[in-house]
């Protein structure tokens, strides 16, 4: 499997079979105009094809978000985003190995650019400046952002003060003090929508590698995070994982965020080829999924699949999808 990390501005690919690795700069994601999805569309998906020959696909993913994609200790991947994702790419008609790829949130356009991933499947939010760099099918899940603390105190949640920690009651983000250390992930949404829609509380966004680390310096007596803020069902994840923390009560204000799969700017068939298996998995498959990870720790149990709006205008043709089984049959 590849691992790919940001060090230092260099991008290390990292072949976790061979120990192999290369370097180079970061490089930079092409931009296209937003109506790339009026281009003219080719027969096949040379992309997909490539993957169809060597039989390895690769799916660039989140680790370390319980409930969601996570890697056990005997290598297993587990949760929500990576059974969705066999289920894509199954459907695509692909049967040999499916590699996960760890990326973090400001690498994902760029690994999809480079090739070293075909796929993201990993709480990835649709927005529009993502879309003037990848494309998306979906979305296939829908959230809204939410507020993790410490508590310790029934009712109460903690805010730092003096070394330690104060408790008060807390059910918005209008109860928090002015001020107040949020946590979030590099270059997520999480961070722009603090900024932009709460100015007047002069909020302080530290930004780390990963939620993870987020939450393990919420914990740690030592760290300076107040809050942890992303997306309710990541949240809901590590909800689970430790009595010490809470959830908030209400979401942040505007806040709905809807998970796409991202795939290359310049490969349209395989946008209509993903659009065609998330349809599908709407009604067959998504909510066992959902019920099995999700609903206990999300503490809802009408979640359904959303409407996939960015394949409103996108049909793979039944012609088009025989040849590319036909082509995953031979191997």
């Amino acid at each position: 499997m590849s691992l790919s990390l940001l060090v230092g501005g260099a991008l290390v690919i990292r072949d976790w079979q061979s120990g192999n690795e290369t370097r180079g700069p970061r490089p930079e994601v092409s931009r296209s105009p937003e109506n790339h999805s009026k281009a003219k569309v080719p027969q096949v998906s040379a992309r997909l094809e490539k993957a169809m020959k060597e039989q390895v696909l690769r799916v660039g993913v989140k680790e370390d978000q319980p409930g969601l994609s996570e890697q056990q200790a005997n290598g297993e991947w587990t949760g929500f985003d990576i059974e969705y994702a066999v289920k894509i790419v199954r459907g695509l008609g692909f049967t040999g190995t499916i590699k996960f790829v760890p990326l973090g949130t400001e690498v994902r356009e760029s690994e999809v650019e480079l090739g070293n991933v075909l796929l993201t499947v990993g709480s990835y939010s649709i927005t529009t400046k993502r879309k003037r760099l990848v494309r998306f099918a979906g979305p296939y899940f829908v959230t809204q952002q939410a507020l993790l603390m410490h508590t310790g105190e029934p009712g109460k949640v903690a805010f730092r003060e003096n070394g330690g920690r104060t408790y008060a009651e807390v059910n918005s983000v209008a109860d928090l003090r002015p001020g107040t250390v949020f946590c979030t992930a590099s270059s997520s949404t999480s961070a722009e929508r603090l900024e932009s829609s709460y100015p007047d509380k002069n909020f302080t966004v530290i930004e780390k590698a990963d939620y993870q680390q987020c939450v393990d310096d919420l914990l740690d007596d030592g760290g300076r995070t107040e809050v942890v803020s992303t997306d309710r069902a990541v949240l809901a994840g590590f909800l689970s994982t430790d009595d010490r923390l809470k959830m908030i009560r209400d979401s942040l204000k505007d806040s709905t965020e809807s998970w796409g799969i991202g795939m290359h700017l310049d490969d349209p068939e395989l946008q209509r080829r993903v659009c065609d298996v998330v349809e599908k998995i709407r009604t067959d498959g998504w909510q066992d999924l959902y019920d099995r990870h999700l609903k206990v720790p999300m503490d809802d149990k009408s979640n359904r699949s959303p409407e996939p709006t960015e394949c409103a205008t996108v049909t793979a043709t039944p012609a088009i999808a025989a040849a590319t089984t036909a082509t995953s049959a031979g191997g």
